[in-house]
């Protein structure tokens, strides 16, 4: 299973670029799914706010937080175009990079390199696990 955090700019004053936002992370979202990835996408969030209830709010903080836990499990970051306005794309994008989570900048990037880059993780941990003194006989 490769887990895809889809990140990219969400907010914009004009509401049509922000439904055009929209759009281009649920699209790119599916096309993950079809490809045989398991995205994470902030770009569906919006659902939890047509289900809440007069009384219920689910603040920025708390979505944020959401997403961002998704993000620390995630195996890779796939950026979109047009996020260097975004803080919220620019502070997952540093995140993912505390975690040392690839993060690409195209799906082609993704594709071509994921498989590798997990590889490369894998025999890091291993090596780092060897390195603790683990004696294999017992």
């Amino acid at each position: 299973m490769k887990r895809v955090y889809v990140a990219g700019s969400m907010s914009d004053s004009n509401c049509l670029q922000f439904l055009e936002n929209l759009r281009r992370g649920i699209r790119v979202s599916a096309e993950l799914v079809l490809l045989g990835y398991h995205p994470f996408s902030p770009f569906i969030d919006f659902q939890f706010f047509l289900a809440l209830r007069n009384d219920e709010k689910i603040t920025l903080d708390m979505i944020q937080a959401y997403s961002m836990s998704w993000l620390e499990v995630s195996q890779a970051v796939l950026v979109l175009p047009d996020y260097e306005s975004s803080n919220g794309t620019i502070a997952e994008i540093a995140r993912a990079h505390q975690l040392g989570i690839p993060v690409y900048y195209s799906m082609e990037e993704l594709i071509d390199n994921l498989d590798k880059d997990i590889e490369i993780k894998h025999m890091h941990e291993l090596t780092e696990f060897d390195e603790w003194g683990v004696d294999d006989d017992s």
